[in-house]
């Protein structure tokens, strides 16, 4: 059978012109499901989807635009879960993704780690009234701002997140509840990391 994977994405390492064409290299040769990027890293060129921060590389849309054109039209992200590169959480903040959705509803944002933080907890339900929300709260915040609703082209993913979250079911509940209601039923995906944690048989 076939296998599918991700392509790796790195348009801001280097020039942007040559890291797209290695992208039409890797769809090329493979059979891609789908686009995998971190854009926290490296954090010296860390970029946002939206290009809202003018002091960072403005290339958000210029990556989308290409990903639309190579395909797959799915963007795997790397959001929350900061403390792999060290950081503050703004740097695996979510708030870029609602206006990227928006602007570009044939492309799907799938966000790794629905935007999870574990030094920010997760108890409680959502305040759509906190203009500085944290955790997945960050992701749902953005959505609203943008007017996506459940079911729109943002997937949220679990892996990591319900690995952390499990072991606290209060926590848990809130997290997955949250996601549910407002990403949609349909738009939250399992995911495990197992490659860091294990066998995934005790998630």
């Amino acid at each position: 059978g076939r296998v599918l994977m991700h392509g790796g994405a790195y348009p801001h390492r280097g020039q942007i012109e040559t890291s797209l064409l290695a992208m039409d290299a890797v769809r090329q040769d493979y059979d891609i499901a789908a686009w995998k990027i971190y854009t926290m890293t490296p954090t010296d060129a860390h970029f946002y989807f939206d290009d809202h921060d003018p002091s960072r590389p403005q290339i958000g849309q210029t990556f989308i635009d290409h990903v639309r054109e190579v395909g797959p039209p799915i963007i795997c992200t790397h959001k929350g879960i900061s403390s792999i590169v060290g950081s503050t959480p703004e740097l695996a903040d979510p708030s870029d993704i609602g206006p990227a959705a928006a602007r570009n509803p044939d492309i799907s944002f799938v966000v790794y780690h629905s935007g999870f933080e574990p030094q920010m907890g997760g108890k409680g339900e959502y305040d759509p009234t906190n203009t500085s929300p944290e955790g997945v709260d960050r992701l749902i915040y953005s959505m609203e701002q943008n007017d996506l609703g459940p079911g729109s082209n943002v997937y949220a993913e679990l892996g990591g997140t319900w690995w952390i979250v499990m072991r606290d079911p209060t926590v848990a509940a809130h997290v997955l509840g949250k996601l549910l209601k407002y990403v949609g039923e349909d738009n939250v995906t399992w995911g495990t990391d197992s490659i860091w944690f294990g066998t995934p048989q005790d998630q």
